[in-house]
């Protein structure tokens, strides 16, 4: 009978990791689909924000700081860090342009639009397209938050199960 009891205490462990395991993942899974409805939450609010805007303009920007992000045949991507001036007063952001070269210094127009709090920002998402691409990164983490939550409640269970069993006959 020691055989058989040190057998199942051997079970219980490894069962009670098992659900250690399920519980850190269950955790993770929370995670992921807290931070992809966040997203999905924060670009909407962004472009209804953009869309409601009640002064939307086109001003001259200066590049301040330039990286080169893609380089491909015939188009090349730049990360571009810009200061743009609207009604006397400076701001600051960032761009992707799409230009054969970028350097410090050039000017470029860009589009601005005026927050609820009075400030001048580029947007960052101007249409549904964007948005749909935007998100794209908060579906898969709720896909994976799911997939995840799914795994770990069924492993859970399971776990629960075989060490509730084990701790009756033990």
């Amino acid at each position: 009978m020691s055989k058989k009891n040190d057998r199942r205490k051997r079970i219980l462990e490894k069962e009670k990791t098992t659900a250690k395991a399920a519980i850190i993942t269950l955790a993770v899974a929370v995670v992921f689909l807290v931070l992809g409805i966040v997203g999905l939450i924060r670009n909407s609010s962004r472009l209804r924000e953009y869309e409601d805007a009640e002064d939307t303009r086109r001003v001259e920007a200066t590049v301040t700081d330039t990286k080169l992000k893609n380089d491909q045949a015939g188009e090349r991507e730049w990360y571009t860090r810009v200061k743009y001036e609207v009604d006397g007063e400076e701001y600051r952001g960032a761009i992707t342009l799409y230009k054969n070269s970028v350097k410090v210094g050039d000017t470029v127009k860009v589009e601005v639009y005026q927050r609820p709090n009075g400030k001048y920002v580029i947007p960052e998402i101007t249409d549904s397209g964007e948005l749909t691409g935007k998100n794209i990164v908060n579906y898969i983490a709720l896909a994976a938050g799911a997939v995840l939550l799914a795994a770990a409640v069924t492993v859970l269970v399971s776990s629960a199960r075989k060490i509730k069993e084990m701790q009756a006959k033990i």
